[in-house]
């Protein structure tokens, strides 16, 4: 029998993106990106929701949740 292993990607980026968490819109910079979530160096304070949309040109907005974060970075998961 044959064993399959999947390998999870990240991709590094260096991307400018933003985060729309409710009515509130804030810059941020793209590190990391795989087919889960991505990370991200934040460019102002992140208020809590339930719900935000990662928005990358070229990529369109992705449906996320804040799964951790602190000080600048916060790690996200697609949904």
């Amino acid at each position: 029998m044959v064993e399959l292993t999947l390998v999870e990607q990240q991709v590094a980026l260096d991307q400018p993106g933003k985060l729309q968490c409710g009515d509130e819109t804030l810059d941020c910079t793209v590190l990391q990106f795989s087919r889960k979530g991505a990370q991200v160096r934040l460019e102002g304070e992140l208020k809590e929701a339930d719900e935000v949309f990662l928005l990358i040109e070229g990529f369109g907005q992705l449906s996320c949740r804040v799964m951790d974060s602190d000080g600048d970075y916060a790690d996200l998961r697609f949904q």
